[in-house]
């Protein structure tokens, strides 16, 4: 396994993370009204629906942005065997490869 820790932008970071816990307080605020026997076929919870919708897209252009940026196309894909982590408190991408597809030399060239 190899990996990479590189420092992001803070900016990037806080809006990642303020997009994160939007859709995470959207998904609470949905389960709850499910939770609790409320009627989802009305137009208030479609409303809360639709902003939950528009918030997950939000962060998954976010993220794929964040891809984009920090880590080599090459490095991404489906059978790539590259995981990334993003530690707000820290700002620290963590960016690691499996080591199936590609050497460590081969990793570390990417980032040079």
């Amino acid at each position: 396994m190899f990996t990479k820790v590189i420092i992001i932008d803070s900016e990037v970071r806080d809006y990642i993370e303020r997009l994160g816990h939007e859709v995470d307080g959207a998904k609470e605020l949905i389960a709850y009204m499910i939770d609790s026997g409320r009627d989802i076929k009305t137009d208030t919870f479609k409303e809360y629906h639709d902003e939950y919708a528009k918030a997950l897209a939000a962060y998954n252009i976010a993220k794929e942005e964040l891809e984009n940026k920090y880590i080599p196309k090459a490095l991404l894909g489906r059978n790539a065997g590259t995981e990334w982590e993003l530690k707000f408190e820290t700002a620290e991408l963590t960016i690691t490869n499996n080591g199936k597809t590609i050497t460590e030399e081969e990793f570390n060239s990417f980032f040079n």
